[in-house]
């Protein structure tokens, strides 16, 4: 499914009429009997990903999604917008969405007289949407625009969505970034052991090895994946330890998947070691 000149998406079928009809609230004509999404009307993820599913060739047209995207203010929309780029790897919403990511998130107050909470003005969980698209679609200027946010970023769960970007763009130049951060918050560790696994540098394994023996048991997990993903041998005595019967059933799960993907001897040999 690729998105077509001007970011226009054709469909056909009875299903987009019915989606049309359920979304009106959100949509107004547009010359030449097409329709164009009302900026500002808080389309949600959930619409848009229904609508881009019956996205096939044929048919007449749903929004302009390139053209909204200029004017879109309200982050409901671009969270959705940016949802429905990722998935369609569209190269041409790059742009857009770097100035989205560039803009400042100025602290704001919300509650009452008696208690108020400072909360960014765009909520963590919609940049990360914004986030993984461009890690979805991928290239030099996506990988720029991550890169930049990575340096001045401190929210957790913002930086695990860059994260998971960088193993989605499998960019090395990502492993300085990503290495220099291990041990540094233990709610990143995981995400960033994902990330490295997926960068697919042998460079990378003994890291991976000390998340094993110093991480939790969420962090040794993701490690414990990630060098099944290498294909380490050298880990492989590694992980053998963590097969211990007191051992978190889920590492040892976790443990068991990454042996199989190795696949050498010793790391079948393990596993027969061990199995009643």
């Amino acid at each position: 499914m690729r998105i077509q000149d001007g970011g226009r998406i054709p469909v056909h079928g009875d299903r987009p009429r019915r989606l049309a009809a359920r979304l009106s609230a959100h949509l107004r004509p547009v010359p030449g009997g097409k329709v164009d999404l009302v900026p500002g009307a808080g389309l949600h993820a959930v619409d848009l990903v229904e609508i881009l599913a019956e996205a096939l060739a044929g048919g007449s047209d749903v929004p302009d999604l390139l053209a909204v995207s200029r004017v879109e203010k309200d982050w409901w929309v671009r969270s959705s917008l940016a949802l429905a780029f990722g998935e369609l790897k569209c190269a041409k919403s790059v742009p857009m969405l770097t100035s989205w990511l560039k803009e400042q998130r100025t602290p704001q107050a919300v509650g009452n007289t008696t208690f108020q909470i400072m909360v960014p003005s765009v909520p963590d969980y919609q940049l990360r949407d914004v986030i993984l698209a461009l890690g979805q679609i991928g290239g030099e200027a996506a990988y720029q625009a991550l890169a930049e946010r990575w340096e001045t970023e401190s929210a957790t769960t913002v930086r695990q969505a860059l994260c998971q970007a960088f193993g989605d763009i499998r960019d090395k130049r990502a492993l300085p970034l990503l290495l220099d951060a291990l041990h540094q918050d233990a709610a990143l560790d995981s995400s960033l052991a994902e990330a490295l696994g997926n960068l697919g540098d042998a460079s990378v394994v003994e890291p991976l090895l000390s998340l094993l023996n110093d991480g939790g048991q969420d962090v040794r997990r993701s490690a414990a994946a990630a060098l099944g993903r290498l294909g380490s041998t050298q880990s492989v005595p590694s992980l053998k330890r963590l097969l211990e019967p007191d051992s978190d059933p889920t590492v040892r799960n976790s443990v068991f998947q990454a042996l199989g993907m190795i696949g050498d001897p010793t790391a079948r040999e393990v596993i027969l070691k061990v199995m009643p």
